[in-house]
């Protein structure tokens, strides 16, 4: 087992240490040959094939991988807002955003919110992207085991130069074992935050643009289909008898979020699309097309699971849903069971309840 000495700096950069659970076939590098280089100099970077999926089977091509830990102690004196030191990947540089007590902007205030950080969007180039995906790992850096992770890809630009989970994980959950942990994920007021980062190559100039808050030019709008999303916020905020409506005096329209998706699209991107935009884990998520009732109100019908992951948006909307100019789709969460967050069954249709 690795042991860290912990810095006397409350913030500070340590080696570049991964952290396995015991029933992952992963051999760490001797603790002699650790040292503050990039990860493709001491680690095989198919590793990071456990924390996120394999982009090779996608056919994407990887222009650059890297890894980067920040080591944080002194985490009750944090600062509402903080950055890690920045760290280069494809050539530009990152750093890690954290907001230890949730980021109050997302409403998230009861989890700790992690963001990957492109450093300097106001010198970036005219029309700059770069397509990333990452995994996001906060744990226990005396217990490698103690940890928790979520993954995602996304279009940096510099309009939207960061991207990560609002809702990372709850905070009552960080200073005690959970989930069958033995150690809490963060022990002496310390923890280990890891990103892993790949540089996606973009031939196409569009990859992952879902033109998101962006004007689509009149000639392209038949190619994408508008979709709303309503999420347990909106429907928590909801004060009628229905589960939701998409009507003015019910909620305004501008807090249904609206996502323009290529028809053509698979489900399985958007979804993961949908997640890192409304910042939610991917694998807590499922979606649900609405039915039109005969008395005129709106209900989630039909759960879109994992066995429809490789149909296109076009098909999810004309052969499960209305079949409307529009989609709208309920966001159901996955609630923890017995403590204990788990993913979706791939053929689970139970309804959600009303909250009344």
């Amino acid at each position: 087992m690795l042991k860290l000495v912990a810095p006397n700096k409350a913030i500070t950069i340590t080696s570049h240490v991964l952290p396995p659970r015991t029933n992952l076939s992963i051999t760490l590098p001797s603790r002699d040959i650790i040292t503050d280089n990039y990860a493709s100099e001491i680690i095989d970077p198919t590793i990071a094939n456990k924390f996120m999926p394999d982009v090779g089977n996608l056919g994407y091509e990887i222009e650059d991988f890297q890894y980067y830990t920040w080591r944080i102690t002194g985490w009750s004196g944090l600062e509402k807002r903080i950055t890690s030191p920045e760290f280069a990947v494809g050539c530009w540089k990152w750093r890690i955003l954290l907001f230890p007590l949730g980021n109050e902007y997302r409403n998230s205030e009861d989890n700790v919110s992690i963001y990957l950080d492109f450093a300097d969007p106001k010198g970036a180039p005219a029309g700059w992207h770069s397509c990333v995906q990452f995994a996001l790992l906060l744990w226990n850096p005396e217990d490698q085991t103690s940890y928790v992770s979520h993954t995602v890809h996304h279009r940096f630009t510099a309009e939207e130069p960061d991207w990560g989970f609002s809702r990372f994980y709850a905070l009552h959950e960080l200073f005690a074992p959970s989930e069958n942990r033995t150690r809490p994920l963060i022990e002496n007021d310390a923890c280990n935050i890891t990103v892993f980062v790949r540089i996606i190559k973009d031939p196409t100039g569009v990859l992952w643009n879902y033109f998101i808050n962006e004007e689509i030019k009149a000639e392209e709008s038949h190619l994408y289909l508008s979709t709303k999303i309503v999420t347990p916020d909106i429907f928590a905020r909801h004060k009628w008898f229905d589960l939701d409506n998409f009507i003015d005096w019910q909620y305004p329209l501008s807090d249904v979020p609206q996502i323009m998706v290529k028809k053509s699209e698979t489900y399985s991107n958007f979804k993961d699309l949908a997640a890192k935009h409304l910042g939610y884990p991917a694998e807590q998520i499922r979606f649900w097309t609405f039915c039109d009732r005969v008395n005129k109100t709106i209900r989630p019908d039909t759960p879109i699971i994992n066995n429809f992951f490789g149909m296109t948006m076009e098909e999810i909307n004309t052969k499960i849903a209305s079949g409307h100019s529009e989609l709208k789709l309920f966001l159901e969460m996955a609630k923890p069971i017995n403590g204990k967050v788990v993913a979706f069954s791939k053929q689970s249709n139970r309804v959600p309840t009303s909250k009344k």
